[in-house]
């Protein structure tokens, strides 16, 4: 269902806001719009602050860029052993128009 995400921003920034906010583990699409955080406002400018940053690469594009780096762990498997699992992490603001921003932290695996 094409609308599903837009309820789950909904729920993550009411949870964001909270005064003690509540973390949230989810699937993110791999071809979600992501961005830099907004950047700080200059005391001369005038208008609505900005929501957003640039445009991030894609969490798909990622899985591919040599450019990305990647960590080696081991994880503990639901039978209780120990795998490896390479991963990439990062730090961006989700946000659809007409929504408020999240800040969120993604992780990759391969």
């Amino acid at each position: 269902m094409s609308d599903s995400s837009y309820a789950a921003l909904e729920l993550l920034a009411a949870c964001q806001n909270l005064t003690r906010p509540v973390t949230f583990i989810t699937r993110l699409r791999l071809d979600a719009a992501l961005y830099d955080p907004a950047p700080l406002r200059e005391a001369h400018q005038i208008g609505r602050p900005r929501k957003k940053g640039d445009r991030q690469p894609t969490l798909e594009a990622r899985l591919t860029d040599p450019a990305t780096e990647w960590t080696d762990v081991l994880v503990r498997w639901y039978d209780r052993s120990m795998r490896p699992v390479r991963l990439a992490t990062g730090a961006a603001v989700w946000y659809h128009g007409g929504l408020p921003p999240v800040s969120i932290r993604w992780v990759i695996r391969t």
